[in-house]
């Protein structure tokens, strides 16, 4: 079972207890004005992939390409960020999952496979372009097309990735400290919804 140990005080932020915490975001997707701010950062192609239709984030494009759409400020440091994800196709394992840290040199990346029902935490490079995975684990259920919550921490280097509010990973950082948020999906058609951002300072 995935149950490592864990600071109770962010399973309480997960759970929705925010009591005392600053909001950096709370997104719902009812806005196409405030959508129109999130930055895209699309594998090649010059188009927004990513439409909102009934106050849900999608991106539905299945073509190899790694589509990503980010928010916020690089100088976020320690913060939680939490969703909502379903992913809604099986193709060549789908795969969906949460941005965090993003800068101009890369980004943290939790996400789940769809096909092979794996989590992973990876780190990637922009430039010089380059994948690393951090963390892998096959999990004990079948990722279907039902809705995730998905949340990653980080508190200076430690990082620690929930899927529905149970630990699945923690990590040190080796790479970058702060940055903005986003969602990520490849060869998925991937919805989103329900995003908070919430500094863990004081």
């Amino acid at each position: 079972t995935v149950s490592p140990e864990s600071d109770p005080q962010l399973l309480k932020l997960i759970s929705g207890s925010v009591a005392g915490k600053k909001i950096l975001v709370k997104e719902d997707f009812d806005s196409k004005e405030r959508f129109s701010k999130w930055e895209q950062q699309a594998g090649g192609m010059d188009k927004r992939t990513w439409f909102l239709e009934k106050g849900v984030l999608n991106q539905f494009e299945s073509n190899e390409l790694l589509h990503s759409i980010c928010l916020g400020d690089e100088n976020w440091d320690n913060y939680l960020v939490k969703a909502e994800v379903k992913i809604n196709d099986e193709h060549d394992d789908s795969r969906a999952g949460l941005i965090f840290r993003d800068t101009e040199d890369g980004f943290y990346l939790f996400r789940i496979h769809r096909e092979s029902n794996k989590a992973q935490l990876a780190y990637h490079c922009k430039r010089p372009f380059g994948w690393f995975i951090l963390k892998e684990r096959v999990l004990n259920i079948d990722i279907t097309d039902k809705w995730y919550s998905i949340a990653i921490a980080g508190s200076g280097n430690n990082i620690s990735c929930f899927l529905d509010k149970k630990v699945i990973f923690n990590a040190k950082a080796e790479h970058s400290l702060r940055g903005r948020i986003g969602f990520y999906s490849v060869e998925s058609k991937a919805s989103f919804d329900n995003l908070r951002v919430i500094s863990l300072g004081t």
